[in-house]
């Protein structure tokens, strides 16, 4: 397993418990969708997953390593989160310096950080973008420079928030096709059931900060199951 999660809860300063009590395992080349209503859990458990929110109770496993303040540092190489709004990731005057930013910050070279940089961008399609500014791209673009500054680092597992969020159909489209391109193990939390069966094999469905159903995407084709999930 590259994911293994026992009994997690995460707790918010005022007292909400946002994951209660959640174990589950996600195996290699599996890809994700973590649906539910709002509260249900969903950005809470990337951002655990991503070392972002401390577990008040239970345990995660990453490769199995456990994550913990001794080795979040270590996991962090291994766990890339792309997060709902590109401008919260995207910082930098240029896309290719977004982009480098992981490789410098993790003690890789110039030339090396470079390399990474334009072999990532290159992958992604948005060679052309490199040295323009995050300000200057269209919605669509900053997703998937978004995802660059992730992908750059080859994490095995990626998580997502939401990438299909307030894209245009076009956009979309492109956005489908790339995901289905990626090797890592993919979780993806979103609102759009049609974005989570094209992307994803496999649906856990949230309520209420625990694990409400999982299984396949024809989940999601399950009317009374979706009602009683608040979806």
């Amino acid at each position: 397993m590259i994911i293994e999660i026992e009994d997690l809860a995460v707790v918010y300063p005022d007292g909400t418990k946002a994951i209660d009590g959640i174990s589950l395992s996600v195996e290699r080349g599996e890809s994700v969708a973590l649906i539910g209503a709002n509260g249900a859990g969903k950005t809470s458990l990337l951002l655990a997953l991503a070392g972002v929110l401390e577990a008040a109770e239970g345990v995660i496993k990453i490769e199995g390593v456990k994550l913990d303040a001794k080795t979040a540092r270590r996991i962090g190489r291994s766990v890339g989160l792309v997060f709902q709004n590109p401008d919260d990731q995207l910082f930098m005057p240029r896309v290719c310096d977004d982009v480098a930013f992981g490789p410098l910050n993790f003690g890789f070279s110039k030339d090396e950080a470079k390399r990474l940089t334009d072999e990532t961008l290159r992958r992604l399609g948005i060679a052309h973008i490199g040295e323009r500014s995050p300000l200057k791209l269209s919605g669509g673009e900053k997703r998937i420079a978004a995802i660059a500054t992730v992908l750059v680092m080859q994490p095995p597992v990626m998580l997502f928030d939401e990438p299909a969020a307030f894209l245009d159909p076009k956009a979309k489209r492109t956005l489908i096709d790339l995901m289905n391109g990626l090797s890592p193990v993919k979780c993806v939390a979103t609102h759009d059931l049609s974005f989570a069966s094209a992307v994803c094999d496999r649906v856990i469905m949230l309520k209420n900060g625990k694990v409400f159903a999982d299984g396949s995407v024809e989940l999601l084709e399950d009317a009374g199951l979706m009602e009683a999930c608040g979806l």
